[in-house]
């Protein structure tokens, strides 16, 4: 798409905002054009732009969990990790306040491929022990935790956290491989077997 292309979706998107604005701002839904708008903006490289689009569907419905999504997308982009987290939080509250499993189960895996780090951050743990402060038995964040435990070779402190999201979930499938994992390791006094590879197969 060309620039001229991108301008001329613009001027529709803005068009279509101003005619309908008051309607949506009644009714707190149909943020469709807003999020077009948003994504031309982006693609326009106007970032900070794009934020101000989405934090205007956020004044009219703070909880919405796609504009807060897309918000954070943008943010960890623009390498505004401070502000990831923040509205990273924000997501887990309204999922854990909401306990709707159907949007756990989609927004859940869209917020760990922003704290799957790569290095983006300094302390991958700070940020999932901010998730477990919020709520203790967070799956995600207790495997996570897990994980990085296990792989440090603290057995005893991964186990705990493999056992509160069994406490709370008996068949999670990734738990109960780990909580194996560490068993074995445990028993035998190894080190991690080289054959353990971490396999997610599932995100309540």
């Amino acid at each position: 798409e060309s620039e001229k292309d991108l301008l001329n979706q613009l001027n529709k998107y803005d068009e279509e905002i101003e005619n309908k604005f008051e309607k949506i701002k009644k009714n707190g839904y149909g943020f469709r054009p807003f999020m077009d708008k948003a994504k031309v903006l982006e693609k326009l490289k106007r970032f900070e732009e794009a934020l101000d689009v989405y934090d205007e569907i956020l004044k009219i419905t703070e909880n919405d969990l796609h504009a807060l999504r897309l918000k954070t997308e943008l943010l960890y982009k623009m390498k505004k990790y401070d502000e990831v987290f923040e509205t990273t939080e924000i997501i887990i509250k309204i999922l854990g306040n909401r306990k709707n499993e159907a949007d756990t189960r989609y927004y859940i895996p869209k917020v760990k491929t922003l704290l799957d780090l790569d290095g983006a951050f300094d302390d991958v743990e700070n940020c999932l022990d901010k998730m477990l402060e919020l709520d203790e038995f967070q799956p995600f964040a207790c495997i996570e935790k897990a994980w990085l435990k296990f792989y440090d070779k603290n057995f005893d402190e991964a186990e705990v956290f493999v056992d509160k999201i069994l406490l709370k979930y008996p068949d999670h499938k990734d738990a109960l491989s780990l909580k194996n994992h560490i068993q074995y390791c445990k028993k035998e006094k190894l080190d991690i077997p080289n054959q353990v590879r971490r396999v997610r197969t599932q995100v309540i």
